[in-house]
């Protein structure tokens, strides 16, 4: 229940999209979320609500507040046994932080071993085909010291015969 929760407070929130920032917000709103998460209580309800009715910007703030407060990455949450929550949690801070770097990732782990993660390296693609596939490009590019994406997705898709209507469509 508290998965839907998070999800669909993520999906329908209403967020101002405006650049102002309240510093003395995102300093107590830090702290909340670090006692949530020294206390392990990652399903806390004001760490939801932090989540999913902040601002982009204030919760850049807030994160950076929290870096600089008590020295590592909100995206950092203890790495214990995996719970679906905690995972689920830990994707949606690392979007909300840098979509692009996310989805860079995603798709370098789809690509990165002998043969194809077919349905990440789909999502990814068709997903972000219109908005931002180019700089998810060239951050990969970047990542992999100076590889160009096309030449290693097209050596993939190759490689693993991967659906060939895809990577036709991608590549014409």
């Amino acid at each position: 229940m508290i998965i839907l929760q998070l999800l669909v407070g993520l999906m329908t929130a209403f967020r101002y999209e405006g650049d102002e920032i309240n510093a003395r917000l995102a300093d107590s709103e830090a702290d909340i979320l670090h006692d949530a998460i020294k206390d392990k209580e990652y399903n806390h309800e004001d760490f939801i609500r932090i989540l999913t009715t902040r601002s982009r910007t204030q919760l850049m703030a807030t994160f950076k507040r929290y870096r600089d407060d008590h020295g590592n990455s909100i995206t950092r949450i203890h790495n214990e046994p995996a719970e679906e929550f905690k995972t689920i949690l830990r994707t949606a801070i690392r979007c909300i932080y840098n979509h692009k770097k996310f989805y860079e990732k995603i798709l370098r782990n789809s690509i990165r071993k002998f043969g194809t993660d077919e349905d990440a390296l789909t999502r990814v693609i068709v997903t972000r085909a219109e908005k931002d596939l180019n700089d998810i490009k060239e951050l990969t590019s970047a990542r992999k010291g100076g590889l160009n994406f096309v030449l290693l997705l097209a050596f993939q898709c190759f490689q693993s015969q991967f659906n060939s209507d895809l990577c036709s469509t991608f590549f014409l």
